[in-house]
């Protein structure tokens, strides 16, 4: 079986067999491994702010990033373009913020120069989606964080889908808080979640009025400082993404990069071949999503590709019929996609 979802992905050997590593995680052994951990995210990051390591999926960070940094009635512009900017929508609005949304089509990008419009003298911070997995569609992070910061907002990035693929530069980029998970890019399992935080991010930290206890930022960096978390942490899983981690920069990003790129070019240039229609209009290297042929269920693809040994995603939201989604990211090479454009090319015809 092969795994060409958008999250989770396929992980290196050594990162699985790490997992069956025994170790409790108040021992110097576990230190070794989350240190060792906390500084490889920083160059991934490629920061120099605190980073916080969560046991949830990428939704944990996200929330954490809302209740740890605000109080009820502050306003907020939340960049949506799919079902994860909305996603931040729904977090803020569930914890009583005052929320603007920018809203753009599903499968087309965020407008810099719309955010500037959208923008208030009280906007105290701005919410974007690096990757937008439900469609592929990358998000110009560098321009948005720009005209963010000319407006003293802070800036608050979602690049769960992207960290690792793409490039990302959260302090030249100026972003303030970044959120990440460890089962996309990152090649682990998943389960564990990470935000960067800015000075600034502190700061708007120590007048926030919002409840929190398990995820409380107070509590993270109180401990990240003796190599340990607050509460029992997910072990198996950060000795599996120590492991990833060296991977991915014994590898370097820039070639990682290059691959990826190379084989999003190599699947749109097959998925085109044969006659299907791309959905994103700005796409991602993460992954590449299609339009399904006219009366065609995406779901019986999915279901019909599985059958072939091969794993893709169906669409999500009201595009959950209508397209499916290839990525082309964690521990794959070209010979992983050559299979799944052979068997696409079959499913088709055998549905069409």
């Amino acid at each position: 079986m092969i795994l060409l979802t958008p999250g989770p992905t396929e992980i290196p050997g050594e990162s699985i067999e790490a997992m069956s590593r025994k170790a409790h995680h108040r021992t110097s052994e576990f230190r070794k491994a989350f240190t060792s951990v906390v500084e490889n995210l920083h160059w991934l990051f490629k920061t120099k702010n605190d980073i916080l390591v969560f046991a949830s999926s990428g939704t944990g960070a996200m929330e954490a990033s809302v209740v740890n940094l605000f109080s009820p009635g502050d306003r907020v512009l939340i960049c949506s373009n799919g079902k994860f900017g909305k996603r931040f929508a729904e977090i803020t609005k569930s914890y009583g913020l005052n929320v603007d949304i920018y809203a753009e089509g599903w499968g087309k990008a965020i407008n810099p120069e719309m955010v500037n419009e959208m923008l208030k003298k009280d906007t105290k911070a701005v919410f974007l989606t690096h990757n937008e997995t439900s469609t592929g569609v990358a998000n110009d992070v560098k321009a948005v964080g720009r005209i963010v910061k000319e407006n003293g907002s802070l800036f608050i990035v979602d690049t769960i889908s992207g960290l690792g693929v793409m490039e990302f530069e959260t302090d030249r980029w100026g972003v303030d808080v970044a959120v990440s998970g460890s089962q996309k890019g990152l090649m682990a399992p998943p389960g564990l979640s990470f935000v960067s935080l800015s000075e600034d991010a502190w700061e708007s930290h120590r007048h926030a009025r919002l409840p929190k206890y398990y995820f409380s930022f107070d509590s993270y960096k109180e401990k990240l400082e003796t190599g340990q978390t607050p509460f029992t942490p997910a072990i198996p899983l950060i000795f599996s993404l120590e492991k990833s981690l060296d991977f991915i920069k014994k590898s370097g990003l820039e070639n990682l990069f290059k691959k990826y790129s190379a084989l999003a070019d190599m699947t749109r240039e097959r998925i085109l071949k044969m006659g299907l229609e791309l959905f994103a209009e700005r796409p991602s290297s993460a992954l590449t999503s299609v339009r399904s042929p006219q009366n065609i269920s995406s779901r019986d693809i999915v279901e019909h590709m599985k059958r072939k040994g091969i794993v893709i995603a169906g669409g999500q939201g009201q595009f959950k019929e209508t397209i499916f989604r290839i990525a082309h990211m964690g521990y794959i090479e070209r010979k992983h996609i050559e299979m799944c454009m052979d068997a696409l090319s079959s499913v088709i015809q055998n549905l069409v």
